[in-house]
């Protein structure tokens, strides 16, 4: 009876051994996206550039509605080279102060405005699985960083792009499979992009869910 019982469980720890690798197994194309939220930072001197001085001023820390895509190929059972784009977008300065604007000869009344920042990162990345569901990601690219004026009325809005920079940029990220069937994972993650634009430090580090298909 014993010899028996000890049998039963070899056979299932096998199993459950085979089904852990099976799910491990990755390989052939993978992409994905992520949806969460964070915090964009701007640090430091604008220098001569008096447009960036003032959202500093005004909108040095925000908190932002961050997105992730990426798509790449594993080269290694546990190794993938991706193109990804990072991006987050913060709400700042808001008045409820009219502003009026004159196009030609007329005078348009717009009741409320608000500024927002954009930033973002397009590069390319490697990402390395450490164990069976925790990864690490790491690459470089081109930053973006821009300011919107928003002017509203009742019934409408008008949106102005006031200035656009770009810049090297750094990326970095991490991700535990909270959930894995087969290739496809739902992950728990965090994501970060750094850049340097007219001497001011852009951060925006974020906590998202993604969604993954190896």
């Amino acid at each position: 009876m014993k010899a028996v019982s000890l049998l039963v469980l070899l056979a299932a720890a096998s199993a459950l051994a085979a089904g852990e690798a099976v799910a491990q197994q990755r390989s052939g194309l993978m992409g994905g996206l992520s949806l969460g939220g964070g915090s964009l930072s701007l640090e430091g001197s604008a220098g001569g550039d008096s447009s960036l001085a003032l959202v500093r001023q005004r909108d040095s820390h925000l908190g932002t509605v961050a997105f992730d895509v990426h798509l790449g190929a594993m080269v290694s059972e546990k190794t993938a080279i991706m193109l990804v784009f990072v991006f987050d977008n913060g709400l700042g300065s808001t008045s409820g102060q009219g502003v009026e604007v004159e196009v030609g000869d007329i005078a348009v009344a717009f009741p409320s405005s608000a500024t927002s920042l954009w930033s973002g990162v397009m590069g390319g990345a490697v990402q390395r699985w450490l164990t069976s569901r925790f990864w690490v990601r790491g690459g470089v690219g081109a930053g973006f960083l821009q300011r919107d004026f928003t002017l509203g009325t009742d019934s409408d809005y008008l949106t102005l792009t006031l200035d656009r920079g770009y810049a090297l940029a750094v990326l970095a990220g991490a991700g535990f499979e909270i959930y894995r069937r087969s290739n496809f994972a739902v992950d728990a993650e965090f994501h970060f992009s750094a850049f340097s634009l007219s001497g001011v430090g852009v951060y925006a580090p974020s906590v998202q869910v993604g969604l993954n298909l190896y």
